[in-house]
């Protein structure tokens, strides 16, 4: 056995091991100690497995209860490992973690708090207890003790890098650093315990290690050294490398201008931008501008924007301006940034003079006037400056010599010449001449007028012509005038001040016109042209009826409506007008004055209603033209609101003195109930004796009474004769009943129309308001006179048939009283006696029960059938006196029955029986 935790079979060469058997045995081991289980072995459920590799990519390669140590493989990258027991991983971790936390707060070396261990050669069981404990070693559970010696390895102080810088070399050591062989015969092992899985490892398996590619963080490796030729000699160190981040310099800020040089023309102003500014950690706090250089204050320094970011330079000069700006940070630092700005000055041009243009005038014209406010400069003329130049010997008055306008007068017969100067802001000048020609007018030649063509033929029914004339003189043409000389009809001129003329509303015949032309001299020339037009073919007239028209009555049916039809247009002239009502016209209203037959009708008297007219037109060789026109008359929006009054008088006798106090006697009356309500008369329609007056009532704010109002206030507060006119019929004019909503009035006779299936109701009519109505619905009434027939009729026949029974009835009785036995006929005076009462008032009659004592409802029958032989009817005696009891009693009582057996009432008797009520 390689040590007490475990064993393995050797191979022993001896002669009595030559036929050894082998037996397959479990190795077995402790947790934690994986070196008991040799080489590329450890210890898992108390059995050594073979080791797995496993990568920071790949950590499902181990298995249950396993975990990655990263670091442990040979490769020498912190990102590749063994699995192991996740207990001797979590041991190792926790010892890492303590012996960084005790590194940090020490300064020392991990391995002078790690390797405090007893001298070489002494019992690893006598080892203190915090030792183990820091180290992450457990010393397992042996049963047979073993001599361990522990190596004192340091792995150097706790290193602490800064990046950029991401490498480091770390160097393990023994205490006392072994040389030669025994040098040599060490083995070392490099692993990371904690800390971020990111980094290159080299020569993890050499006492110097190789870190590069480190990232920012705490790395804590851990490094094992063991004896090759003892592996009872071991040693392990940890230490812990520290990765700070790089430390931020903070960098002044960027001071940036855009534009950053610029060049303009003045007008103009600029503007700087240096919102452009970067500080990369900080914020900008304050800009500052400050002109270096230029004609410019700084009061011309205007920022556009809060934060001063934004400058604007206003009143610039031209020159050349140089703008710092400055930028300064939170921390104080700074940084400036100039511009270049040019300004060239505006350009000025010449200023451009103009006189005008040259003029020839002729005497006695003396005067002129020359203009030279057509000269310009691009800023503007300061100043204008005329003079005569050359001929000193011609006379002039010169006004306005120095403004734009020069008035020349007194002129005489020469050729002059002027100048103008004028002169800008910048004190430039230029200059410019006219010439003005005097002379004297030779004789004036009148203008010569052509027309073309002299003569002109048209055929109707052309009625419009132009004709253009011409005129040459020697000093031009001032005006035209056109004049018609002769000519048919009302022929019309449009613009006849104008060389070309225009020539209307033509008729056959001959015009002549003339042109005449006025020069400058006043000189008038002429030309006269002949138009003749001849007739064309008849053409038919052209009718013109004006169109439909809409007419709304004004409440006085007298309203007057015309149609136009002057406008109808013949060429030779319309000689008969004629008006014709249409079929499908209303036929009331007349016309007057026989307007039918000339070019405007009049109608009067028209209803609400439509009115349809044609009008047929004649020319002079017979043809016709044709023309039709409508009137709608819409009737007065208040006519609802008119009362027709008639009263029994001569029309020929009635004075306006009369009328005058029927009015206001119907005033008065009217304003008790409505006080403020005007009474209006429409108008009078005169009878034969009699008198209509038509009346309606409004108010000022254009409302009227209603005219069943009206009418029943006239009716209950006038008098029966209005002064001596007594009063025939009150009324609405227009009707306005109700009629049920179920017809409509009658205007004439003022009586209900009702609609289909609907009638009348007399019992209003003759008991209730009188009113005419349509209350009644004839299926109703039909149904119901109907129903009451069938019921008369049934009751006659009901009392027929009782009477008729009762009298068989009683024939039936008779006859069996006849023809009956004697015991029948002797119970039957007996029932009729005491039906009649024979036994006084004291008599009782008692009812024998018949059919074994059954009752029937109180009601007995008794069979007069041959066959019966009980007792109908018992009369007894009553023994009380008050009844007239006694045998005296009796005896009358015998009597009278006796005397009354013969009377049989006919109204007990029926189908051969007698009835007694209870």
């Amino acid at each position: 056995c390689r040590s007490a935790l475990a064993c393995q079979p050797r191979r022993r060469k001896s002669a009595d091991a030559d036929k050894a058997v082998y037996l397959p045995l479990r190795s077995v081991c402790a947790a934690g100690s994986d070196s008991a289980c040799g080489d590329g072995h450890y210890c898992m459920s108390s059995a050594c497995q073979a080791k797995k590799s496993c990568s920071m990519s790949t950590l499902g390669d181990c298995g249950p209860g396993e975990e990655c140590n990263f670091g442990a493989s040979d490769s020498g990258s912190g990102s590749e490992g063994f699995c192991e027991s996740a207990n001797s991983v979590t041991t190792q971790t926790a010892a890492g973690k303590s012996n960084e936390s005790a590194s940090a707060e020490t300064g020392d070396t991990v391995a002078s708090a790690t390797s405090a261990t007893p001298a070489a050669g002494s019992n690893s069981s006598e080892q203190p207890t915090d030792s183990a404990a820091v180290s992450g070693t457990t010393a397992p559970p042996a049963t047979t003790p073993s001599k361990r010696e522990q190596l004192i390895v340091s792995a150097g102080s706790n290193r602490t890098i800064e990046l950029p810088l991401n490498s480091i070399e770390l160097h393990a050591s023994i205490i006392p650093e072994p040389t030669g062989a025994a040098a040599k015969r060490l083995a070392y092992s490099w692993k990371v315990i904690s800390g971020p899985r990111k980094g290159q490892f080299q020569n993890r398996n050499t006492a110097s290690l190789k870190l590069s590619e480190l990232v920012e963080g705490k790395y804590v490796l851990q490094v094992d050294v063991t004896d090759k030729t003892d592996s009872n000699r071991v040693g392990k160190a940890v230490v812990m490398v520290t990765v700070k981040p790089a430390k931020h310099k903070s960098k002044p800020p960027k001071a940036v201008i855009k534009p950053a040089s610029l060049s303009i023309q003045l007008p103009n102003n600029v503007i700087l931008d240096g919102s452009g500014s970067v500080d990369g950690d900080q914020k900008i706090e304050s800009y500052h501008w400050q002109v270096v250089d230029g004609p410019l204050t700084a009061q011309d320094l205007h920022s556009v924007s809060q934060d001063q970011q934004i400058l604007q330079l206003n009143k610039l000069k031209a020159g050349f301006y140089v703008i710092r700006l400055t930028v300064q940070d939170a921390k104080g630092l700074s940084d400036s940034a100039t511009a270049n700005i040019t300004v060239i000055p505006e350009p000025d041009d010449k200023p451009k003079a103009s006189a005008g243009q040259s003029s020839v005038i002729y005497l006695p014209q003396n005067n002129i006037t020359l203009y030279g406010n057509a000269s310009t400069d691009d800023h503007g003329i300061v100043s204008y400056m005329w003079r005569q130049k050359g001929g000193s010997h011609l006379s002039a008055d010169m006004q306005g010599v120095h403004t734009p306008v020069l008035h020349l007068s007194g002129l005489v017969e020469g050729d002059y010449a002027f100048e103008l100067t004028v002169t800008d802001a910048r004190g430039q000048t230029d200059s410019a001449t006219v010439n003005v020609l005097v002379k004297r007018r030779p004789k004036n030649a009148l203008p010569v007028v052509t027309l073309l063509p002299p003569e002109l033929t048209v055929e109707l029914p052309l009625t419009r012509l132009v004709l253009n004339a011409s005129a040459v003189d020697d000093t031009g043409v001032k005006s035209w005038r056109w004049t018609l000389l002769t000519g048919p009809g009302s022929a019309k001129l449009a613009n006849a001040t104008q060389p070309s003329v225009t020539l209307t509303n033509l008729q056959a015949g001959v015009y002549k016109l003339r042109a005449e032309a006025v020069d400058l001299d006043g000189g008038v020339g002429s030309a006269v042209v002949t138009v003749t037009v001849k007739p064309g073919p008849n053409q038919a007239p052209k009718a013109d009826a004006g169109g439909d028209r809409v007419v709304d009555m004004d409440g006085t049916g007298a309203t007057l409506v015309a149609l136009d039809g002057s406008k109808s247009w013949d060429d030779k002239g319309i000689v008969e007008y004629k008006w014709t009502r249409q079929d499908v016209s209303l036929a009331v209203g007349q016309v007057l004055n026989g307007s039918d037959a000339s070019p405007r009708l009049l109608l009067l008297g028209l209803l609400p209603g439509r009115y349809s007219f044609r009008l047929t037109v004649k020319d002079s060789e017979g043809a016709t033209g044709t023309a039709d026109a409508a009137i709608l008359v819409r009737p007065w929006p208040h006519a609802a609101s008119v009362a027709s009054l008639e009263l029994r008088a001569d029309p020929s006798a009635l004075r306006q003195s009369d009328l005058s106090n029927l009015m206001s006697q119907m005033q008065l009356t009217l304003r008790g109930p409505h006080p403020g309500c005007n009474l209006r008369l429409l108008g009078l329609r005169p009878r034969q004796a009699s008198i209509v007056m038509r009346l309606s009532a409004g108010f000022a704010n254009g409302t009227y009474l209603p005219g069943p109002r009206l009418a029943a206030v006239l009716k209950r507060r006038l008098p029966a004769t209005l002064l001596e006119f007594p009063v025939l019929e009150l009324h609405t004019e227009v009707c306005q009943l109700g009629c049920s909503d179920r017809g409509y009035c009658d205007n004439s006779t003022r009586q209900c129309v009702c609609a289909s299936f609907w009638m009348e109701n007399p019992l209003r009519v003759r008991f209730g308001d009188g009113e005419s109505n349509c209350d009644w619905s004839v299926v109703y009434v039909s149904l119901g006179v109907t129903i009451s027939l069938l019921g008369f009729c049934a009751a006659v026949w009901l009392l027929y048939c009782c009477l008729r029974y009762r009298r068989a009835s009683a024939a039936a009785a008779a006859a069996h009283l006849r023809t009956g036995s004697g015991s029948k006929v002797r119970r039957l005076r007996k029932a009729a006696a005491m039906m009649a009462g024979g036994g006084g008032s004291r008599d009782k009659v008692f009812y024998a029960p018949l059919n074994n004592g059954n009752e029937s409802g109180g009601r007995m029958s008794f069979s007069l059938s041959s066959d019966e032989e009980d007792t109908v009817y018992s009369r007894r005696v009553a023994s009380d006196p008050s009844l007239g009891g006694g045998s005296g009693g009796a005896g009358d009582g015998g009597a009278k029955a006796d005397h009354n057996s013969n009377q049989i009432p006919m109204a007990s008797l029926s189908n051969g029986s007698v009835k007694s009520e209870k």
